[in-house]
């Protein structure tokens, strides 16, 4: 998605390499190791808690599920916008079942990953790559997000996890509602987990770029 757009600019097509991102597996090794059960209703937010992150649709969607036995934890900074923070925290007043839990150290991300059966991206401006996504991968977590720039490479509808209408609430209810009257789901997506890169992985692959550029100079 993204080379497109700079294809689209301008920019020569020949010229840009695609190469996927690594991460720090290691920082993940209790999510990816903690036993997975059944489907247990939990599902997360990790990130900036911003407008263009869309976790405005995603407090929208759980308030109308209601009370059903599904719980709902936001994770992410809650300083850097404050009004709008506080209008998520409005929202959720007599919603118990949603939990805006603040700012998550990177440590700490194993411990969310490992409490969520799903991991919700409802970004409602382009996205390219979050790692988010990837940390979830790695720690067998299948995501739901935004049908939005490149989140429709990142999650294959019914393979890891699903799509919605950006922005659309009651679309992301109706995939929130299908994941809970069909558990099943749950353990046929994680079967289906794409492996994920490391981050050692990933700079071998760029000094070999590097090496190549250097000797074609």
């Amino acid at each position: 998605f993204l080379r497109e757009q700079y294809v689209r600019a301008g920019y020569p097509a020949e010229k840009i390499q695609h190469i996927e991102n690594g991460i720090d597996l290691s920082r993940l090794q209790a999510a990816a190791q903690a036993p997975r059960g059944p489907l247990r209703g939990h599902y997360a937010y990790l990130g900036s808690i911003a407008w263009q992150k869309g976790v405005h649709v995603l407090v929208e969607a759980f308030r109308r599920l209601g009370d059903v036995g599904a719980k709902l934890r936001i994770w992410g900074k809650l300083t850097t916008f404050p009004d709008y923070a506080a209008q998520l925290q409005e929202a959720i007043q007599d919603c118990p079942w949603i939990k805006l839990e603040g700012e998550l150290d990177h440590n700490q991300v194993s411990d969310a990953l490992a409490w969520a059966d799903y991991l919700v991206v409802p970004s409602v401006w382009w996205e390219n790559a979050p790692s988010t996504i990837v940390e979830a991968y790695a720690a067998h977590v299948p995501v739901i997000a935004s049908r939005l720039g490149a989140l429709t490479e990142r999650v294959r509808e019914t393979e890891t996890g699903f799509l919605f209408a950006p922005g659309d609430a009651e679309d992301l209810l109706r995939v929130i509602q299908h994941t809970l009257r069909e558990p099943a789901l749950l353990e046929q997506l994680r079967a289906a987990l794409p492996s994920v890169k490391s981050a050692e992985e990933y700079t071998d692959e760029m000094e070999v770029i590097y090496h190549e550029l250097r000797q074609g100079s």
